[in-house]
């Protein structure tokens, strides 16, 4: 399956940094929800597809990656096969000009 991966700008806070993961194989439309994390972590992850989880994922939005990346906390999620972590770190590395961790102040 292809994978792409772009940082963008959060959409309700321009301050705040995003990495899209895109699965441009999978032609689903419409937010399915967000991964929970646990309280604390400054950082969201939002799913689009079809309704439902059981359903392949389009595209994954990670909110504040360098927030998620610093903790323990959702090493076992799994979007369309693929270890969403481990997906994270690449796309933060290649990006990580663009996704400087956003602190509340």
């Amino acid at each position: 399956m292809k994978i792409q991966m772009y940082p963008i700008d959060y959409a309700f806070d321009k301050e705040i940094p995003e990495l899209d993961i895109v699965f441009p194989d999978v032609k689903t439309e419409g937010l399915v929800g967000t991964i929970e994390l646990p309280p604390g972590i400054l950082a969201q992850i939002n799913v689009a597809g079809d309704e439902g989880y059981d359903t392949p994922a389009s595209k994954v939005e990670v909110v504040n990656p360098a927030a998620w990346l610093k903790t323990d906390a959702g090493e076992d999620i799994t979007v369309n096969g693929y270890n969403l972590k481990d997906l994270t770190r690449k796309g933060y590395e290649a990006f990580k000009d663009d996704l400087k961790e956003y602190k509340l102040t």
